[in-house]
């Protein structure tokens, strides 16, 4: 799946989603790997091949905040 990182993420609410950037700066990219864990997005980050690809390309992991998680934010 190919997108911004808002429309990827709105995709998989309170999940880590492993992004390939479209590049440095950019706000787009590929998903390569959702998961609720955080230790097996990791994981997959670390299993992620290292490439050429990644000087232009690098690697983003973010986490999607569902409504809740967002009113829990506000109570912390």
């Amino acid at each position: 799946m190919h997108g911004t990182f808002e429309e990827l993420r709105a995709a998989h609410p309170g999940k880590w989603l492993l992004i390939r950037t479209d590049g440095r700066e950019a706000d787009t990219g590929t998903l390569l790997f959702v998961h609720e864990d955080p230790k097996i997005v990791g994981r997959a980050l670390v299993d992620e091949p290292r490439t050429e690809l990644d000087k232009t390309q690098p690697l983003y992991t973010t986490y999607s905040f569902t409504l809740e998680d967002d009113e829990l934010s506000v109570i912390l």
